[in-house]
């Protein structure tokens, strides 16, 4: 009978410290999310014109460095995650 061989990729570990960094940048915009959420959730928002218009823009700022950063961040992980998938096979056995 022919011993069964079980293969697993070799992981650097810089590769799983870059997504685990990743992961944390991507987790450390949950506290801004939250506050954007309030803000667009508002049902009736107070009157003061100005008020709004500068929450507004002050939220459009937020959300375009959010997507600015996401954007990096996804196109990162896809590399490392790919990095990961192509890595060294390791026979046991």
């Amino acid at each position: 009978m022919k011993k069964q061989v079980t293969c697993i990729k070799a992981i650097p570990y810089h590769e799983i410290l870059a997504l685990q960094e990743i992961n944390e940048r991507l987790d450390s915009w949950q506290k801004m999310l939250e506050i954007l959420e309030i803000f667009f959730s508002e049902e009736n928002p107070p009157v003061n014109k100005k008020k709004i218009i500068r929450d507004y823009h002050a939220c459009a700022k937020i959300f375009k460095a959010f997507q600015k950063d996401y954007g990096e961040l996804v196109g990162r992980e896809k590399v490392v995650i790919q990095n990961m998938n192509e890595g060294k096979k390791i026979n046991d056995g």
